[in-house]
């Protein structure tokens, strides 16, 4: 009889072995359990992920183009508004290089003014005389008041042409004219 009670003896130990084995056994599958349904959660947001970066991608580019996040820095609003002045420039140049005898001829500065956000509506002007561009800064008060007004006739022009042929009258006043005319204003 030793021999079964040492049979049973065994036989316990085992059964409180198998006990124990399975509730081991059974904590990893609960944890295999949880880390599969986050696999599949994450999985799922990855996707969700690409999508919105998808997305983004269209939207954010287009916001950076509209901000002048990329390559010359100018916002959209900017590069309209060059556009347009560019049309100006045209119809200026042709008006100032007959006022001043085919000297000078305007252009909008294309360079990137150094830590200037503001910058792609400036404008330069060609001096015939020298070949080179120059701020129009550096004119003289006959030069930068005959700019003017070529800008103004310029602008004219454009607008006249945009709206389809309306025509515009266009007063212009000096220093001159509003001196000897103090009644011009009132």
């Amino acid at each position: 009889m030793p021999a079964i009670e040492q049979i049973t003896e065994n036989k316990q130990q085992a059964d409180v072995a198998y006990q124990s084995v399975l509730k081991q056994y059974q904590v990893y599958q609960s944890q295999q359990n949880s880390l599969q349904q986050v696999r599949k959660r994450i999985e799922t947001l990855r996707a969700q992920n690409e999508e919105l970066d998808k997305q983004y991608q269209v939207v954010g580019t287009l916001s950076d183009v509209a901000n002048g996040r990329t390559g010359n820095k100018i916002s959209l609003h900017r590069f309209v508004l060059g556009v347009l002045l560019d049309d100006v420039l045209i119809q200026a140049s042709q008006r100032l290089r007959l006022m001043s005898k085919g000297r000078y001829d305007l252009k909008r500065k294309e360079s990137r003014s150094k830590g200037n956000a503001g910058s792609g509506l400036d404008l330069i002007v060609e001096d015939a005389y020298t070949g080179k561009w120059r701020d129009v800064a550096t004119l003289s008060g006959g030069e930068s008041f005959m700019a003017a007004l070529s800008l103004a006739l310029g602008l004219s022009d454009v607008v006249q042409s945009y709206s389809g042929g309306i025509r515009l009258i266009l007063c212009l006043l000096t220093k001159a004219s509003v001196a000897s005319t103090p009644n011009l204003l009132t």
